[in-house]
C-alpha cells in the first residue's frame, strides 16, 4: 500500500477519529495525522501549516460537523491558493444523494463511507 506522509482527518466525531487514526498507524501507510473537529479549526491548521510549508497530502472530510461543515469548509478552502496542495475525500455516514451531488460540483471524487476500513482505504491508495 502507498505511503502518504501527512493526513488531515476532520471530524467531530472521536470515535470515528479514534478508529481512523488507529487503522492509518497501524497499517503505516502514514507518516503523521492530524486531526480538526470541525471545518473552522482545519481551515485554522491548514492556513498555519501553510505559513510553516507542512501541507497534508490528504484531507479526510467529514461532512456533518457543528460549527462549520464539511461544504462550507470546501467553500472557503477552494479559496485558498494552495487548495490544490492536498485531495480531499469525504469520510462520513452520510448517503444521501444530495450530498454526493454536492460532493461532485466541489470536484471530490472520492467519497467514502463511515467507518474508514483497510479495504476502503487501500482502494483509495490504489487511486491516488
Amino acid at each position: 500500500m502507498q505511503q502518504i506522509k501527512k493526513v488531515l482527518l476532520v471530524d467531530d466525531d472521536p470515535t470515528s477519529t479514534f478508529l481512523a487514526q488507529l487503522l492509518l498507524r497501524k497499517l503505516s501507510t502514514v507518516e503523521h495525522v492530524s486531526v480538526a473537529a470541525n471545518g473552522k479549526d482545519a481551515l485554522d491548521y491548514l492556513i498555519g501549516s501553510q505559513e510553516k510549508g507542512n501541507l497534508p497530502d490528504l484531507i479526510l472530510l467529514d461532512i456533518n460537523m457543528p460549527l462549520m461543515d464539511g461544504f462550507e469548509f470546501m467553500d472557503h478552502f477552494q479559496q485558498l491558493p494552495f487548495h490544490n496542495a492536498a485531495r480531499v475525500v469525504l469520510l462520513s455516514s452520510s448517503v444521501s444523494s444530495k450530498d454526493l451531488q454536492k460532493a461532485a460540483d466541489y470536484h471530490i471524487r472520492d467519497f467514502i463511507n463511515k467507518p474508514l476500513t483497510k479495504e476502503k482505504l487501500s482502494l483509495l491508495m490504489q487511486e491516488s
